[in-house]
């Protein structure tokens, strides 16, 4: 139960709380539209105020995109803008940015790419993940639909 959640509604919490942890394991903790409130379990969290911190998410996409197409040999991307924020709280803050992209090779309209990363020690940018939004995800996907379908029989 979240912080301040009436024990009456456990039912309720609980569907929300099913909802919130289908969407982190489909979407490696990017894509969240409800958040159960401040409670242990909750460990991904919508930064909802990112604008306070803009500079620096901005620096880690814009480096994580420049680590893609170094490693990309096929396209070349620009950052635009952060589209959302979520983040969880280890030994550092790590964040889970979904921005916008234009594609240079290509020129061709907006692309959306997620990326994981963190400030490190010495403010050292360090990324986990960066990807064209929906790859690597097919899979995950294919067993949660999977699991769905067990629990409706």
């Amino acid at each position: 139960m979240p912080q301040g959640g009436n024990i009456q509604y456990r039912e309720e919490f609980r569907k929300i709380y099913y909802r919130y942890f289908r969407q982190i394991v489909q979407d490696d903790g990017f894509d969240i539209d409800v958040y159960p409130g401040n409670a242990k379990a909750t460990i991904y969290v919508p930064y909802l105020d990112f604008e306070t911190e803009v500079d620096m998410l901005m620096e880690l996409a814009n480096h994580a995109i420049e680590e893609f197409n170094k490693s990309s040999s096929a396209y070349k991307y620009k950052f635009l803008f952060i589209e959302k924020v979520n983040y969880i709280m280890t030994k550092y803050r790590e964040y889970f940015i979904t921005v916008k992209v234009t594609n240079l090779t290509l020129r061709t309209p907006m692309a959306t790419f997620q990326i994981r990363a963190y400030k490190g020690p010495n403010a050292k940018n360090i990324i986990t993940l960066c990807r064209r939004k929906g790859e690597d995800v097919k899979a995950v996907n294919e067993v949660c639909s999977k699991m769905a379908d067990l629990k409706a029989e």
